[in-house]
C-alpha cells in the first residue's frame, strides 16, 4: 500500500500516519493489531519515505509526517 500512496503524491509529497501506540489504552484496536512507531518508521523508510517530524496525540497515539523521497 505504501508503494501506491508514493505513486500518486507529488515530488516532496506528504503522509501523516497517526495509530495508536503499541499497548494497552483505554479504546482502540487489541494490541496485537497495532504497529509500533519504531516498525511504522522503518517500514516507511524501507518504501522511499522520509521522516519529518513525529509528535504525540495525548495518551493514546503517535503521528509521524513522512516525505517522499
Amino acid at each position: 500500500m505504501l508503494l501506491e500512496i508514493k505513486r500518486i503524491l507529488k515530488e516532496k509529497g506528504k503522509l501523516l500516519v497517526i495509530e495508536f501506540h503499541k499497548r494497552q489504552t483505554p479504546m482502540g484496536p487489541p494490541e496485537d493489531h497495532r504497529i509500533s512507531q519504531e516498525e511504522s518508521e522503518k517500514i516507511s523508510c524501507e518504501n522511499g519515505f522520509r521522516i519529518i517530524d513525529t509528535f504525540a496525540l495525548g495518551d493514546n497515539f503517535y503521528s509521524i509526517v513522512f516525505e517522499v523521497i
